[in-house]
């Protein structure tokens, strides 16, 4: 608790700015060469959702470009998410979109992401092309 008085942490902060300096209190700081290179380099993870992919891009986000505006960090973190998918297609049509947000790259992203139960497993047009009926090699 003296920490937080001593950081100088006060009821009127904002929620953000809070989380952002008791993380700084209770966690060592990242070097920014570490941040840079997690930035550039951060892909999906098979249990990440496209949400938590951009909040760990905004987090490092913070570390690196501390000063930047918050509709310019969110263009960062925009830039990067798109490439950060796990899923080639997915980053492809993230990149070919020239208009929206983050907001939009996330909701796109999940929903191009999710499985859909209903949808048989899609199998190589050459098996497909091999199983038809007629068709005698």
């Amino acid at each position: 608790m003296d920490r937080v008085l001593v950081a100088g942490l006060s009821h009127p902060t904002p929620f953000n700015v809070l989380c952002d300096q008791l993380k700084c209190l209770f966690h060592p700081p990242l070097l920014i060469e570490e941040a840079i290179h997690q930035i550039f380099y951060h892909r999906l993870q098979a249990r990440e959702s496209p949400r938590q992919v951009a909040d760990t891009l905004l987090g490092l986000t913070r570390v690196v470009y501390h000063s930047l505006a918050t509709a310019n960090r969110d263009e960062v973190v925009h830039y990067h998410f798109k490439w950060g998918q796990g899923s080639k297609e997915v980053a492809y049509f993230l990149q070919i979109e020239l208009h929206g947000d983050l907001q939009e790259a996330i909701l796109r992203a999940a929903r191009m992401l999710q499985t859909d139960p209903l949808r048989p497993v899609s199998q190589p047009y050459a098996v497909l092309q091999q199983s038809a009926p007629g068709n005698r090699s």
